[in-house]
């Protein structure tokens, strides 16, 4: 009778183990594979950024060499206003989520985008240089940071 309690009870206490076990590495899986979706979300968000202000920058400082009715180009100013500020919120959030590389691409983008309202045009070029080297970068870094995280959750490691 002893023996039946011993192999039931050592039973029981394998299967809570395997229980805990089982719930712990699932639930750790899901948090890593989360975590990797929002990295790369931020990316596509940042890189989105870039990739428009460098556009609509590109776009004013061809536009400004041909007319020269500033009312013209308002469309562009506040698209290029509207980009700079999202990158600069973007920034904020990204030094929680995203690779060392990519936040000092932002930081140095952002450090150098201090922007003129009122010489918008001017700085145009200025914006469209340091949006592409800033979009270069953040690609780069996001290449090797999803990269790496993508080959350990598939267990290719």
């Amino acid at each position: 009778m002893f023996e039946f309690i011993a192999q039931l009870a050592i039973g029981v206490v394998i299967a809570v183990v395997s229980a805990v076990l089982a719930t712990s590495l699932s639930a750790l899986r899901y948090y890593r594979e989360r975590w990797w979706e929002r990295k790369y979300e931020l990316y596509v968000d940042v890189l989105n950024a870039l990739h428009d202000l460098e556009g609509a920058a590109d776009e004013l400082s061809e536009l400004a060499k041909v007319w020269e009715n500033p009312k013209n180009w308002e469309g562009l100013r506040k698209k290029m206003f509207a980009r700079v500020y999202e990158i600069k919120r973007l920034f904020g959030i990204s030094k929680l989520i995203l690779s060392n590389d990519a936040v000092e691409a932002l930081q140095q983008f952002v450090s150098k985008t201090e922007v003129d309202h009122e010489h918008i045009v001017d700085q145009a070029e200025e914006l469209w240089a340091a949006a592409k080297e800033a979009y270069k970068r953040v690609l780069r870094a996001a290449e090797r940071d999803l990269k790496k995280k993508t080959r350990k959750t598939r267990g290719l490691y």
